[in-house]
This record gives C-alpha cells, structure tokens and sequence, in this order.
C-alpha cells in the first residue's frame, strides 16, 4: 500500500499522522491570532515562539471521574462527548467582535494569552497586536473570566442531568484547567457523584426518611439549603427568625416523579431555588404551609412543608390542579371534579394533562385560565424533559365528561357558548398514539 493510501486510511479512520496534527495546529493557531487581536498578531510572533506555543499545546478540557466505581468510564466517555459538543457549540467573543468556540479558547486562546505571560517575564519586546492582548486579556479582565463563566455555566447543565436526590449529587472540579492555573494546568475538570446526606425522623408516630436539600454551587462543591422558617409562613415558632436546614422526603421525591415525571435533576433544582429565594408565595393549610413551585418560570404546583424538630421538611408534592390547591379547588368548584375524576382523566399530572394541548381548545383554555391554571395551557418548554413519552388525549372526550357543569361555568362568566355534546362519555378513546417528545438533553439520562 503506497503512502497516499496510508495518509487516506488513516483520515478515515481518524488517526492523523504527528506532522498533519501540527498543522491542523498551526492552522487553529493563527486563526485564534487573527480573531483576538487582528492579523498582524501572527507575524509578530517569531519562529522560536510560535514553535514553542505548538509544541507545548494545551490538551483538549476535558471531564475525568474521581472514582470510576461512582461514575464508571463508559459513562465518563459518554459526558466527555456530550461535553465536547456543548464546548464546540458555546462560543465567546473577542474585543474585535470575532467569535470562536470555547473549545478553541479555551485550548489554543489560551495557549497564546499564557504564553505571552512568559515572555513578558523573560522581557522580550512584544509587537502592538500582542500588548492589545496582553492589556484585553489579564486574569481579571472580562474578556478572560467570561469564557470561564461559560464553561461554569456548561458544568452547572449538567449538573441537572447528573443529579437526582435520591441517588446522588454532582460536583466538580475546575482547579486543573488552563484556564485556572495557566501553564501548570492539564485541563482536566474532575467529576465527582456525592451521596445525599439522609436522615430517618418521627413524624406523626411513623419513621420517615428524608434526604437533605443542596445543590451544586459555582465552585463546584455541594451548598447544603437553610432558611428561615418565617419566610414560608411559620412565624409563630420562636425558631422562626433563626436559620434552618432542610430537608425533603422521600415521599415526596415520589409525587414529584409521579405528578412532574421531568429528569429528576431539573425538578430537584427547581426545588432548592424555590425556597432558597426569600420573597415567596405560600398559603397556611392547618399546621403546614403550601409553597408555590414553578420549573423554567411554570407554576406547576405546591410543595407542602412542615416546620418539624427545628428543620423544615418538604412533606409531600401537591400538581397544580389536585385538589387541595387553590387552583385545584377552582377547578373543582367550577367543574364539580372530585380527586378521583381529574385521576380518571388524568389531569391530576403534568404530563397528563400535557396530551390534551389545552391551549388549542378555547373552551379548556378559558375554563383553566379561570381556575389560575393558565401556566399549564402550553407546556411544550417542559415536556421535552421528560424521561417518557406524552400520550396525546382525546380532547373532545374530555369536553363531553365536563359538559354539564362546564353549561354552568359559561352561564357564569360569559354568554353561554353552546357545546352540542352528547350526555354519554365514551373514554377509550381518551388514549392516541403516542406522541414522542424529542430533546437535546435525552441523550444525557
């Protein structure tokens, strides 16, 4: 086989020969000089230096588990590749208005920024084009702590993939990128998985099991919630100015999954900012407190809490149209709905109620924005979440089950609107085929 041939198997392959990848290199380099700082940058460089800058190239960023028994390496190779496209499609930009991935900048941008560090040590004279980039891109400028933001921001996705409170928490590591330690760096983000910290208490006679609420923090590290227990409504305890952890049920982890089905790490998220903000919305029911819970800017429902052994506790999860919500309430008052009928029509979900396109149907659409359900009328924004697949409903069976009362509620708020439905229900038609849900996020579960 001649050498042409070779070169061509070896492209095809993906292999490279170690001349064709200081090309490619050398090719990447002087387009990452050119969009920094213009197209003199590249000529002031001389031979000596810009063979220094290739020949010390910085490795590609990459994720490395800590522990491979925790998060095991077909695992790890998987992150790296979702990892690799999220970094090729992020892009910053430079003081000129050009744009490159943060792939490219935070491998051969670097390697330019930190080596002109060194030199400036070892007093060489640099060109106009090269103290531009000097002057644009020390470790406290905009224009370098920005690209690490992004990166921060990457990390903190995927934290949402990775972390699912009944299983572990996601950390990391960013201490040994280029970014951080420049020269001394190997551009490794170390990974981690951390278990949850759980605790089993006594509530109302029976041992409950809880798991501490936290979440990833910038650094990477686990921030472990306190509150004041004043700022959901318990003010009368004595404990209630003072901060408090705490701490969610695994009971209520269920009904998360059971009424949201989302990836647990996007409704477990949702959870700590919900009452890691101060001002929040709650109403007092008995000796609990029902706080208003939303995803992505959603109301979708109620996390019912208590203030128990000097910690509160999420006890249970309440959809945003089960009864014991106000907007469930309205619901049933408007309709006469008990519990059992939003369960056999399977409005009492989210993903539910998401087969019956709501916002399509004026009627519906009227009906939930009377009850304060006017968040769950389009809810494509967060099915695409979701681990399973959204089974499109019979839209019209689910009129004719509500006709008589829904006679009643269109008397009571506008001219009556005539239906023309028959008195009879037939719900096996209730169920279509099955309508999936695609998202750029279902190749991470």
């Amino acid at each position: 086989m001649g050498q042409k041939a070779k070169t061509q198997k070896g492209k095809a392959a993906g292999q490279y020969t170690e001349q064709q990848v200081l090309n490619n290199s050398l090719k990447t380099f002087k387009e990452v000089c050119h969009k920094i700082a213009g197209p003199e940058t590249f000529k002031q460089l001389s031979p000596i230096s810009v063979s220094r800058i290739i020949s010390n190239r910085y490795p590609a960023l990459r994720m490395r588990a800590t522990d491979q028994i925790q998060i095991p390496p077909a695992r790890t190779k998987h992150l790296n590749e979702i990892f690799k496209n999220m970094l090729n499609n992020e892009t910053c930009t430079s003081p000129r208005g050009e744009t490159m991935s943060l792939s490219t900048f935070h491998r051969e941008g670097l390697m330019l920024i930190h080596y002109l560090t060194l030199v400036e040590g070892e007093n060489q004279t640099l060109g106009s084009a090269l103290r531009e980039i000097q002057q644009n891109y020390h470790q406290h400028s905009e224009y370098y702590l920005k690209p690490i933001q992004d990166l921060i921001h990457i990390l903190w996705k995927f934290s949402i993939i990775m972390t699912d409170w009944n299983e572990r928490l996601f950390t990391y590591n960013i201490n040994e990128t280029c970014g951080m330690r420049g020269l001394d760096g190997n551009n490794e983000i170390l990974i981690s998985a951390e278990k949850p910290k759980a605790k089993t208490l006594k509530l109302e006679s029976h041992p409950r099991e809880l798991v501490q609420v936290g979440w990833t923090n910038f650094e990477g590290k686990i921030t472990q919630l306190r509150i004041k227990p004043k700022w959901i409504g318990f003010r009368e305890d004595p404990k209630s100015n003072d901060y408090c952890e705490v701490y969610i049920q695994k009971h209520a982890l269920l009904r998360l999954q059971e009424r949201i089905g989302l990836v647990p790490g996007l409704m477990h998220e949702a959870v700590y900012e919900t009452l890691r903000k101060k001002e929040k919305t709650w109403h007092k029911r008995s000796d609990k407190r029902i706080v208003e819970y939303k995803i992505i800017d959603k109301k979708v429902g109620y996390l019912v809490c208590s203030f128990d052994e000097g910690v509160i506790i999420i006890r249970s999860f309440l959809f945003l149209t089960n009864t014991g919500t106000p907007e469930g309430n309205k619901l049933s008052e408007l309709t006469s709905l008990e519990p059992m009928d939003k369960k056999y029509l399977k409005i009492d979900t989210l993903l539910g109620l998401a087969g019956y396109n709501i916002a399509h149907e004026p009627r519906l659409k009227e009906l939930f924005t009377n009850a304060g359900c006017q968040d769950l009328l389009d809810l494509a924004d967060l099915t695409k979440f979701s681990k399973s697949s959204v089974h499109e409903q019979d839209t019209e069976s689910l009129l004719k089950y509500l006709s008589p009362n829904l006679r009643d509620f269109y008397e009571n708020t506008a001219e009556e609107r005539p239906l023309g439905l028959a008195e009879d229900v037939s719900i096996s038609t209730i169920h279509a085929p099955v309508k999936h849900i695609l998202s750029p996020y279902k190749q991470l579960i």
